[in-house]
Formats: C-alpha cells, structure tokens, sequence
C-alpha cells in the first residue's frame, strides 16, 4: 500500500516535472475582472496579467520539480528494497518456526515420553529413586512448553507475513512485541 501511495506521488511529481514550453516560459497567467470607481462612475472590464520573464524563465521550478521527482524515486526505491527485505525475514522466520515446531512434535516430545516411560519403568522395579522419575517427568512437561512457545512462534511469524502481504510495513522487531 506505502508503494503504491508512493508510485502515484511519483506519477504526480513526473508530470509536474514535464512542464509545457509555454508555462516554463511565462510561469502563472491570471485572468479575471477590475472595478474601479471614479468620481462618480463606476468602471469594469477584463483584467490579463501575465509575467515577462526577463530574469526568470522558469529554471528554479523546473529544477524543483526535477530534485522532488528524484527524491521520490530514491525513495520509492528505498521503500522497496525495505518492503523485499522483510518479507525475506519473515518468509526465513516462518519457516524456522514451522520447522521448530514439526521437531519438538515429532521428536523431542515423543522421545520425552519415552525417556519418562522408560524412568517409571526402573522406579517401579527400584532401579530409580522418585526424584529421577519426577525430572524426567519435568523435562517432559517443559518439552510441552517448548513446543507451545515454538506453536506462538510460528503464528506470530505466520501473521507478520500476512500482514506484509496485506501491505503492512513496518518494523518487524517493533511488531513482535
């Protein structure tokens, strides 16, 4: 959406830029009516100005056109090449979520519970004291907060970059908090 807001500003300024010979030449003509009152009559009639330019012709806003023009286009550019780094930030930040979250998923949770299977096993025999079981079962529980915290991740990614598609362009960092 800035692009397009900026690619007509830009469209704008460049037709203001490409001036008609005759108006870089005379510059504003005013066209209206006078009045005037003397004595006792009243006179009106057409009134025309138009400026000689002996000294000016037209360059300083000429010249202004042209330096807003540029700078719009730097601009623009700017904005663009801003907008394509940010979609490939949150295009890499969605895929690393997604693959954080398909690991702990299929791996480290199911592993966990294994481990946490296994401990309960050697704690029923006496093999294991209670508090081997209760950290096993404590790392399985924080397997589960990681893998939520990966699911947050991954969301927060995936709406950034909707948001970018949707024309939202700002900073990501800013947004993430």
């Amino acid at each position: 959406l800035q692009l397009a807001s900026l690619q007509h500003a830009l469209e704008a300024a460049s037709q203001r830029a490409g001036f008609d010979s005759w108006q870089a030449v005379t510059g504003e003509v005013h066209v209206g009516g006078t009045y005037s009152h003397e004595e006792s009559t009243d006179k009106y009639g057409p009134a025309f100005s138009i400026p000689i330019p002996l000294f000016n012709w037209g360059q300083a806003d000429k010249t202004r056109a042209l330096a807003e023009l540029r700078r719009l286009e730097h601009e623009y550019y700017a904005l663009a090449v801003r907008v394509r780094a940010e979609a490939r930030v949150a295009w890499s930040r969605l895929q690393s979520a997604e693959r954080r979250t398909q690991q702990s998923r299929k791996v480290i949770i199911p592993l966990h519970r294994q481990v946490t299977a296994e401990t309960q096993k050697h704690y029923n025999a006496m093999l294991l004291g209670a508090f081997d079981l209760f950290r096993a079962k404590q790392e399985e529980i924080e397997s589960g907060i990681d893998y939520i915290e990966a699911l947050r991740d991954y969301w927060t990614a995936r709406a950034q970059l909707d948001g970018l598609l949707a024309g939202v362009v700002g900073d990501l960092e800013q947004r993430k908090e």
